[in-house]
């Protein structure tokens, strides 16, 4: 039974990594690629940072864990060196600098809003995109949505977070397949270094995350302030912070 489930929670990181791999895709396609001709070299790269090589990087690594479980033996298969080999440092740096920049990039995102040019594109990205989700629903009724239907703004914002919510989903996935490897097995050591690895990572992006959230109560509540646009711009500090 235990090696059943672990297996199971193999196969959903397999399952997940294409699907990831797959709104990536979306993401580059209606977003990334076209709008780089309607940005900046330098907005394009604020909101979306090295996106095209998270991509790349995701997609080998899908591909070498779909290879893995094709031949999966309970007692012998090992996937903790995909895993260390695609969660190097060079792939914990893209994700880390997508981090750091995510708050940049909703701040650009709101002041987007105020271009017409910009909410034309999205009004068509839209459009286009309702029409292919209708079509792969038709093939697939069962298929989970990737499209927020009442606006490509909402979708792109979804969109956006997604390389930041995956590290988070690793650990977690990782978590479940070390509890359920038995101690004897061949690959546990190293998938217990892979966890911590991982982890250690997450962490630093909780962290960051966590500062950006106080940030932006403390943003509320400076907007929140009444009569008295000078105390509310002070109030709002790189180094103020909110504390419950």
């Amino acid at each position: 039974e235990r090696k059943l489930e672990r297996e199971r929670h193999i196969q959903q990181l397999v399952q997940s990594e294409a699907t990831y791999c797959t709104r990536l895709e979306q993401f580059i396609r209606f977003f990334t690629e076209p709008l780089s001709h309607h940005l900046s070299s330098q907005h394009h790269y604020i909101l979306f940072g090295d996106l095209n090589e998270i991509y790349a990087q995701n997609v080998q690594f899908s591909i070498v864990l779909e290879q893995r479980y094709k031949h999966y033996d309970a007692d012998q298969s090992v996937f903790s060196d995909a895993i260390s080999n695609f969660f190097q440092s060079n792939v914990q740096i893209l994700y880390q600098n997508y981090v750091n920049r995510y708050e940049e990039a909703l701040k650009l995102l709101q002041t987007l809003q105020g271009d017409s040019k910009f909410l034309k594109f999205l009004d068509e990205t839209h459009a286009q995109m309702l029409k292919e989700h209708q079509q792969h629903q038709q093939q697939q009724p069962n298929a989970a949505s990737y499209v927020d239907t009442t606006s490509a703004l909402n979708t792109l914002r979804q969109l956006l977070v997604l390389p930041i919510h995956r590290v988070a989903q690793y650990a977690r996935a990782l978590q479940a397949i070390v509890d359920t490897t038995r101690s004897v097995h061949v690959d546990n050591v190293a998938l217990r270094d892979c966890l911590r690895n991982i982890q250690s990572v997450q962490q630093l992006i909780d962290d960051k995350m966590q500062e950006f959230a106080e940030r932006e109560t403390v943003r509320k509540i400076a907007l929140a302030v009444k009569g008295n646009s000078a105390q509310a711009l002070r109030l709002e500090t790189p180094y103020r912070r909110f504390i419950k």
